[in-house]
């Protein structure tokens, strides 16, 4: 975990304890916030004892990170962490049981106002001396992971709220014993590069761009130190992370100051190299803005024999490897163990030619064309559009979109594009969700006739349809707003415009789930 003098600190207002040993002015809940190392809340002795805080105003919107247990004398037993609406409120545990030797638990969980923290085992005078909480940053994985859900089906739209009760089996509990021993150096030579790339010049050739700080999103048995993100950039491959067992694991690096303006060349992916090294499997590297944030593909699936990943682009500060459900004997919900991400400076990828400074009035349209049989309908005053049999598609290279719910594997971006209308993508329930494909090279030369908008399953509300130059660039509308509708799960806009070479459908109204199969794109 970084130092506590670089984490934003959440105020706590009030504090609420099981029971006082003496009075409370000398051993209540308020010594446990009180900034004093020195005093200490003290029970009762008896079982099942607890603390709780309250945390300041506005806590309820922020992601709990860090929560640091700090003790005079340390009780014997171990404790549990929840997250909380009221005092002693088990909403949510960060982790399992820790023991009094553990200090930083890490949450990551956005909602809650008040921690508690509960012991387990035999009767004893429980005592804390102080109970610190830090900001941290939303996990996309729950800790512990649950097991793998269907997306909803094109009957029952998603739920409007995250379901209030936990799973009812859990899910499966890691070995008795993580992946042990160190990982090894890599061999002389070369490490394996992306298939269709040129060799990777040997690392000492490479200029590296230094990495100031990592998130994951599970850490195994919660053991920060041991087994944490700092592990991946220490520069030590004797050392690894090890995340909880899960489907979608994933680690993410910000990378240092001016990154940004740098262009990210060789992502290296240092595995283990020993009888664990299979855990890894297939994975993919993302380049964003923020930690988990998957903006932009570098190339598509790598298997674990892949060292050398090649991204050429600028504008963005945070790496991510995200571990997909294949190409592992472990299964689809194992650990994600690597010894080192290392991210070096590179040549830029050339993209294609900028648009025009003013985007070109659309042409005519062309005549109307009466649909034939199962032909979406036209975007409302739109010509309708003409049988697919007379449209030319622009293929699709490329895809972002604005979050995703579970893993990206199974809700990313790519089930748009996938040819397959039983899939679809899936975002986060939130306002302001988008999703963005990447035309295939010499799309900006051609004119960008109809999309077509399939869905399986209809979210509420209404969305746009843009064009650009980047992920979610909103250049040049095409047509007005659009209403997502049950009568109408196929929908074509017509745009009339080059110069362009991505598409972004934008959700317009409250926050959903959103949800599209497939988004066409044909020529003019």
């Amino acid at each position: 975990m970084p130092p506590v003098e670089e984490l934003p600190s959440i105020g706590v207002i009030a504090g609420t304890i099981s029971s006082t040993w003496g009075n409370f002015a000398t051993h209540g809940a308020i010594k446990v916030y009180d900034g004093n190392v020195n005093t200490q809340c003290l029970t009762k002795k008896q079982t099942g004892q607890w603390v709780s805080i309250e945390l300041e105003a506005g806590a309820v919107e922020k992601a709990i990170g860090y929560v640091m247990v700090r003790t005079k004398t340390a009780p014997t037993g171990g404790f549990e962490l929840w997250l909380g609406s009221s005092s002693n409120d088990a909403a949510y545990q960060c982790g399992g049981t820790h023991t009094f030797s553990e200090v930083a638990v890490y949450c990551g969980k956005t909602g809650y106002n008040f921690v508690t923290v509960r012991h387990v085992g035999d009767a004893v005078y429980f005592s804390i001396a102080e109970l610190e909480v830090y900001e941290g940053v939303l996990r996309t994985i729950p800790y512990p992971p649950p097991p793998p859900v269907s997306p909803p089906s094109p009957v029952t739209p998603p739920p409007s709220a995250p379901p209030t009760t936990p799973p009812v089996s859990p899910p499966s509990s890691p070995p008795t014993s993580p992946p042990v021993g160190p990982p090894v150096h890599p061999p002389p030579g070369n490490p394996p590069v992306s298939p269709g790339l040129a060799p990777v010049p040997p690392a000492a050739t490479l200029v590296p761009i230094g990495i100031i700080d990592a998130r994951m999103s599970g850490v195994y048995q919660d053991d920060i130190i041991g087994n944490g993100p700092a592990n991946v950039y220490d520069s030590d491959l004797s050392t690894a992370i090890i995340s909880s067992r899960a489907e979608g694991n994933w680690v993410s690096v910000e990378l240092e100051a001016g990154a940004a303006e740098e262009a990210i060349g060789y992502v290296m992916v240092r595995n283990r190299d020993d009888a664990q090294a299979y855990q890894l499997g297939d994975y993919e590297v993302w380049l964003g803005g923020s930690f988990n944030q998957l903006t932009y593909r570098c190339g598509g699936t790598h298997a674990a024999t892949e060292v050398a990943v090649y991204c050429g682009k600028i504008g963005y500060s945070f790496v991510t490897l995200v571990q997909l459900a294949t190409g592992s004997a472990a299964g689809s919900s194992r650990f994600l163990a690597i010894a080192e991400l290392e991210v070096y400076e590179g040549e830029p990828v050339a993209d294609s030619p900028p648009p025009p400074s003013t985007p070109p009035s659309p042409p005519t349209l062309p005549p109307p064309v009466r649909p034939s049989p199962g032909n979406p309908p036209a975007a409302p005053g739109l010509a309708p559009a003409p049988p697919f049999s007379a449209l030319s598609p622009i293929g699709v290279i490329g895809d972002g979109m604005s979050s995703t719910w579970g893993g990206y594997a199974a809700h990313g971006a790519g089930k748009v594009h996938d040819g397959n209308v039983n899939t679809q993508c899936l975002s986060l329930e939130r306002s302001g969700q988008w999703v963005s494909i990447e035309l295939e090279a010499g799309a900006v030369e051609k004119t960008i006739g109809y999309l077509m908008v399939r869905l399986k399953t209809v979210p509420t509300g209404e969305y746009e349809l843009w064009l650009g130059s980047s992920l979610n660039d909103a250049a040049y509308q095409c047509g007005g707003t659009h209403t997502f509708s049950d009568e109408a799960k196929s929908r074509a806009t017509y745009c009339g415009a080059s110069g362009y070479n991505f598409v972004t459908l934008r959700h317009v109204g409250a926050a959903v789930y959103l949800t599209i199969a497939e988004l066409e794109v044909y020529e003019a």
